[in-house]
């Protein structure tokens, strides 16, 4: 999708200024999209329409190659893309970052090339500079940084997974709502798979039907997340971060599903994918096509849920280490969530 936009903006684009609307309401734009992709991937049967999926992306790519054709740099993916936030939101979790030395863009830097652009290397195309950089929401690891600055500034570090969960400082309500947004829709997929809905998948109005569950799970998150975290982080009125804290918790247990979910249909359908090469060449040998039981695929999964409950333990502990020696932060929402999402997981359908 970034690359669409940038083969569009370099002969025809008309490099305009992103509007400070997007700017300002841009998290929230894609916090709606990740609502609405899932939604059209249930309404539409995606999972079984090649169809319908490419029409979906065709879409995405679209509206990344329209924002490239309008916009300077790659608005589409700094701003408004859905897939990209939430990426960028799991990426938290990571265990690598790019980071700048800091002394030496304050001591030794006056151009600002990873930002501007040199003769090497283009500028940064989400509008982050290194020497600002605090978290990997929207750092997309293009290196034109590393290869721009003259001082060798921009590094790969390694760092304990999720560090920057409990190290942001500034409450983003944008990110509140695209957590929301990602854990609604991962509760709505996790009771789909499970069959929750029964007949009314097969009805006329699933699409009314799944758009209201999306919304309803995701207000649910929202104030789920909003009540328990008032009790958990009694902080100061002046500074109530109790709802990011408890939702940036989530993250950890976020990104476990996710990985356990797909991890479940790509060992189910990944088999396949040899034989399925094999035809498209010609081949009419049929090859062997490796499987794991059922029992393994949930074995697997349990254990990286059970790993992403323990990493959002440890966050909200963190979070908690603001508060004095006496309080402590009680473990019940993460497991609450966590038990949730590890029953909708075990008792989905894998394929």
């Amino acid at each position: 999708m970034g690359p669409a936009a940038s083969l569009l903006r370099m002969p025809a684009g008309l490099q305009r200024k992103v509007p400070q609307f997007v700017r300002k309401y841009g998290a929230y734009l894609s916090a709606l999209g990740i609502a609405l992709i899932f939604w059209a991937e249930s309404a539409a049967g995606m999972t079984g329409s090649p169809r319908a999926t490419a029409l979906l992306v065709l879409t995405i790519v679209a509206l990344a190659a329209l924002s490239g054709l309008v916009f300077e740099r790659r608005a589409w993916c700094r701003y408004l893309c859905p897939l990209g936030s939430m990426i960028g939101l799991l990426s938290r979790c990571s265990a690598i970052e790019l980071r700048s030395n800091y002394n030496i863009c304050n001591s030794s830097c006056t151009g600002h090339d990873c930002y501007a652009g040199s003769s090497r290397s283009d500028g940064c195309p989400v509008f982050e500079g290194p020497f600002s950089l605090r978290s990997n929401q929207h750092c997309m690891l293009c290196g034109n940084c590393v290869k721009s600055c003259p001082n060798n500034s921009p590094v790969l570090n390694l760092r304990i997974p999720g560090q920057e969960l409990w190290a942001t400082r500034a409450t983003e309500q944008g990110g509140v709502f695209i957590g929301a947004a990602l854990i609604g829709t991962q509760l709505f997929r996790g009771m789909e798979h499970a069959g929750i809905f029964g007949g009314l998948v097969h009805s006329g109005l699933w699409w009314l039907w799944a758009a209201a569950a999306i919304a309803c799970l995701a207000l649910g998150v929202l104030a789920f997340a909003s009540f328990s975290g008032k009790r958990s982080f009694p902080l100061s009125e002046q500074e109530d971060r109790g709802l990011s804290h408890m939702l940036y918790s989530f993250i950890p247990l976020a990104a476990a599903f996710e990985i356990s979910f797909q991890l479940g249909r790509m060992l189910v359908l990944g088999g396949m994918l040899p034989d399925v090469i094999s035809h498209h060449l010609g081949s009419a040998s049929d090859l062997p096509a490796p499987v794991m039981t059922q029992g393994g695929i949930k074995t697997l999964q349990t254990i990286v849920m059970l790993i992403g409950l323990c990493g959002s333990l440890f966050v909200s502990q963190r979070f908690g280490r603001c508060l004095s020696a006496s309080e402590r932060v009680p473990a019940w929402p993460s497991l609450v969530l966590g038990m949730l999402l590890a029953g909708l997981l075990l008792a989905a359908r894998q394929v």
